[in-house]
């Protein structure tokens, strides 16, 4: 075989590979709520549905705090067990404070954009909002953070055993001592973006291809 012929089909290996390698990433777990609640449950709400419009776009989760205990959200099943394939990329979510009825609530650990994640035997919590952790009132805003190790103050042991079997995502919708309504929408666990690694291969193997040619 000519070193034509070899690096035509190195090239054409590189490009194949690169056009398929997405299918095998991981997808991203996402809640839009446009038809339902998606299985979210919550603790502390007296309200918790699902709004068809208004929402970051479409439906959105209501959700109404009659000032009692902290309001928490839990996520549904998708986002438990092994989440090993999301280590390094992102979750994120749109919140909007629909209605403020209190004084601001920012207890550490606890206050509105801390998300919690358990398993294996331990836990690791992240706030996503900056201090002091208050929503925009009546505008939706997202807010997003890093899923590694280094974010969530964990070694990289722990948290690959942690992510490897997750049993419970919890994330505050709690921001005020006294009445409020929380909007919350586009709930997402999100992959490492796909890395252009086959791309500029592909990208160095046409150089490689052209030089041959030339020489030629």
């Amino acid at each position: 075989m000519t070193w034509t012929r070899l690096t035509r089909a190195f090239l054409g290996v590189s490009l194949g590979l690169a056009l398929i390698g997405p299918a095998f990433a991981a997808s991203s777990l996402t809640s839009d709520f446009d038809v339902s609640t998606e299985g979210w449950t919550h603790t502390g709400a007296s309200v918790l549905q699902q709004v068809a419009t208004g929402g970051n776009p479409g439906g959105y989760l209501f959700v109404d705090n009659s000032e009692g205990d902290i309001t928490y959200l839990f996520a549904p099943a998708k986002y438990l067990g092994n989440l090993s394939a999301f280590d390094g990329g992102t979750v994120s979510f749109d919140g909007n404070m629909l209605g403020i009825g209190g004084a601001p609530y920012t207890a550490a650990g606890l206050d509105y954009g801390h998300l919690r994640l358990t398993g294996a035997g331990m836990s690791a919590t992240l706030d996503l909002l900056p201090s002091p952790g208050q929503p925009l009132q009546n505008v939706w805003s997202t807010y997003t953070a890093a899923l590694d190790a280094a974010s969530w103050n964990k070694s990289q042991a722990d948290w690959t055993t942690l992510l490897s079997n997750v049993t419970e995502v919890r994330l505050s919708v709690e921001a005020m001592f006294g009445n409020e309504v929380q909007g919350i929408d586009n709930f997402a666990i999100s992959p490492v973006p796909e890395p252009r690694t086959w791309i500029m291969l592909a990208a160095g193997l046409a150089l490689v291809a052209g030089v041959v040619r030339r020489r030629r």
